[in-house]
């Protein structure tokens, strides 16, 4: 705490160093390229960025910095704290050479930290569940292949112009196909589709099942209305007026009964 008080109470004065030592520049620079002017042919005069090249122009304002930390600080340039230095800058720069290559290439992904988090876990979780020394290499190797499908997939998306919402669809569809077929509240909604009375009879909570069912296709519509506000980038009162109908007519041409009972697929869609 000591240490970050003091370093807060010579910032100051380091960034007033910064500051006279770029006027410093520019006053002496003129007559400098004089001197070399004179000594030198202008062609063979190197600059900053041809030596060390357009990409590495902030190196020189890193190196004033550091610089200016270790005249106005005891502990910039102790072992321990470039140590502590080094680990923290060496996660951010692995992951930002990673990022550069993205950038290059004109695109942005912002799933990084994401990844990071998710490759963490699995690399603890296989560390934890497995016993023997090849646990760890396993560990590694199970998270850089998460990290490298996540990627793939994200790359795949940008590649081929696939769109957010077919992707949520078809995440939407699968999830709530497996919900119909593959639990208990999926044969419930069935039961009661095919015969309340019969599905109350045979101890199925209609009344719990029908809410449940209404309340997750106003969660769906919800979906939709969200999806849908942000593809128009506005929010229009008027925007869903008829999707009731066609969303009728998806489910009909799709197979659905619409009549009081669950009638067979080929059965037309009638009003009770």
């Amino acid at each position: 705490m000591i240490a970050v008080l003091g370093f807060a109470y010579e910032l100051p004065l380091i960034i007033a160093a910064a500051f006279l030592f770029g006027i410093a520049l520019d006053l002496y620079r003129p007559a400098a390229s004089a001197l070399l002017a004179d000594l030198v042919p202008p062609e063979e005069i190197l600059g900053v960025r041809d030596v060390l090249g357009r990409e590495l122009n902030g190196v020189p304002v890193l190196l004033v910095l550091a610089l200016a930390l270790s005249l106005f600080t005891d502990t910039f340039l102790t072992g321990t704290n470039l140590d502590d230095l080094g680990r923290q800058v060496s996660i951010y720069a692995i992951i930002a050479i990673g990022r550069l290559l993205v950038i290059i290439t004109g695109g942005i992904d912002l799933s990084v930290g994401s990844v990071v988090g998710l490759s963490g876990i699995i690399a603890a979780m296989a560390v934890c569940e497995t016993t023997g020394g090849g646990s760890v290499l396993l560990a590694v190797v199970l998270a850089l292949l998460a990290g490298a499908a996540s990627g793939t997939v994200a790359g795949l998306l940008v590649a081929f112009g696939i769109a957010n919402l077919i992707w949520i669809t078809l995440i939407v569809a699968v999830v709530v196909a497996f919900a119909l077929r593959r639990t208990v509240w999926g044969r419930y909604v069935y039961a009661i589709g095919s015969s309340k009375e019969s599905a109350r009879l045979a101890g199925v909570p209609v009344r719990t099942v029908q809410v449940s069912v209404y309340a997750l296709s106003g969660t769906l519509a919800a979906l939709g209305g969200v999806l849908l506000a942000s593809r128009l980038s506005n929010g229009v009162p008027t925007a869903g007026t008829g999707y009731e109908l066609q969303a009728i007519a998806a489910c009909a041409i799709g197979g659905a009964a619409c009549s009081a009972r669950a009638a067979p697929r080929s059965a037309p869609c009638s009003a009770r």
